[in-house]
């Protein structure tokens, strides 16, 4: 986004606050549920996976979808998304959020471009 320009720096002002809006509902709903649960969850600091925490960050829920790498794949009338499956801790953190699984499938439909 070019910040130096007036709209720029206006669209940036008006999309930072829904973005900590959007991290602190992760992180508030994610540790809500533990805590209802009396649960914790590990392997979500990468330098050390056996700590657990019942208090995660909305920064670590979304780290732990950084090795699930989406490939686009263009072809003449067609292009194609490409996912790597979920893991089960991711799987588990999807569930914990109250989100569906499809929300993470859907992003490898593929889609047709008319010729």
């Amino acid at each position: 986004m070019d910040v130096q320009r007036d709209d720029g720096a206006t669209g940036l002002i008006r999309w930072l606050p829904l973005g900590g809006r959007g991290l602190t509902l992760v992180e508030f709903g994610g540790r809500r549920r533990l805590t209802a649960a009396k649960a914790q969850l590990a392997g979500l600091d990468a330098g050390h996976p056996t700590w657990a925490t019942a208090r995660p960050t909305a920064e670590r829920f979304l780290e732990a979808f950084r090795e699930s790498p989406l490939t686009f794949i263009q072809e003449p009338h067609q292009s194609r998304r490409q996912l790597t499956p979920l893991a089960a801790r991711q799987q588990r953190l999807l569930a914990l959020l109250d989100f569906p699984l499809d929300i993470y499938t859907r992003l490898g439909t593929e889609t047709v471009k008319p010729p």
